[in-house]
């Protein structure tokens, strides 16, 4: 679908501020949270990004907020473009599937640098359901923390800024964590491992963690494996630099897929045999220890060969 770049504005000096104008969003997938798919025009490749609600949205305007780096491709045509510019978005899409009949136990938000992006919505809409969410908004510096004066004219005393040099631990942050509350988080991979590990350990059940992971690296040690395709009869070797996803799609196979980023649970695979790395942000360890499934976008192969039924 094709959008029209409406208002661009650099936030700070390294993430950039797009809105832009099209089809409105379908009522089912527009719920706070969400994200789109851009095509990166001179890649080809899709990247997701999620959009800001903190004030009134016009029907079929939708804003984000970017980080760009300097070396990526990706982040060259997004700097580039300027009022007026055409764009390709897919969307939304929407994995913060959450509760909003309850009334029990606390809603905490957690985030980790532009991945405040997607809460900015659920923060709203709670707070609309007058439902007292509180944030840990965790950022380099002051100016690395956007939208943060108006997320406090929202939650007041409820909203915390941790900066580079004071931050807290997850441990300290959540040490009064119960199995009642309710974690909405984005922002880098390892923040989430240590959320969910310290959830984990404090009895808060999976399904109450509603998620998004952004920047999940490729792993420099990874080593390839080779998967049997039980159901297509054939034999697929996966590279060390590729995910079981990409080898799977480079055979010529068609697995289901969404998010690529291990939190959606929509590429997940029966395994047959082998043993499997899990690094999906879906599974309690518990889950992991005793799976039969795997998510093909971010796990591997512990063993030299799996064995899958697609």
């Amino acid at each position: 679908m094709n959008y029209t770049v409406t208002h661009c504005r650099m936030l700070s000096a390294s993430i950039k501020e797009i809105t832009v104008t099209g089809a409105p969003a379908a009522p089912q997938s527009a719920h706070a949270g969400a994200h789109f798919k851009w095509l990166i025009a001179p890649s080809g490749e899709w990247r997701h990004y999620s959009t800001v609600e903190l004030g009134d949205s016009a029907e079929g305007r939708f804003t984000f907020a970017i980080r760009l780096s300097d070396d990526s491709p990706s982040s060259q045509y997004l700097r580039s473009l300027a009022a007026g510019d055409q764009v390709q978005l897919e969307g939304p899409f929407n994995t913060f599937n959450y509760p909003l009949d309850t009334r029990t136990g606390r809603d905490i938000a957690i985030a980790g640098g532009i991945g405040i992006t997607p809460l900015t919505g659920i923060l709203r809409h709670l707070t609309a359901l007058e439902r007292s969410a509180h944030l840990h908004y965790f950022a380099r510096s002051v100016d690395d923390a956007a939208y943060a004066e108006d997320l406090r004219s929202l939650l007041q005393d409820r909203m915390n800024l941790h900066l580079s040099g004071q931050r807290p631990a997850i441990h300290q942050v959540l040490a009064d964590l119960c199995a009642e509350d309710r974690l909405y988080v984005c922002g880098p991979a390892a923040m989430l491992s240590d959320i969910l590990s310290h959830a984990e350990s404090a009895g808060l059940p999976r399904d109450r963690i509603h998620l998004e992971v952004f920047n999940v690296a490729r792993d420099e040690g990874a080593r390839g494996f080779t998967v049997e395709a039980a159901d297509s009869a054939v034999s697929i070797e996966v590279g060390p630099d590729q995910t079981l996803l990409e080898a799977l799609e480079a055979a010529g196979l068609d697995p289901i897929s969404d998010c690529r980023r291990g939190e959606c649970g929509v590429c997940a695979l029966d395994v047959l045999e082998g043993d499997v790395e899990h690094r999906d942000f879906i599974m309690s360890e518990q889950e992991a220890a005793c799976s039969a499934r795997i998510y093909p976008c971010v796990s591997r192969a512990k063993s030299p060969r799996l064995k899958l039924a697609i």
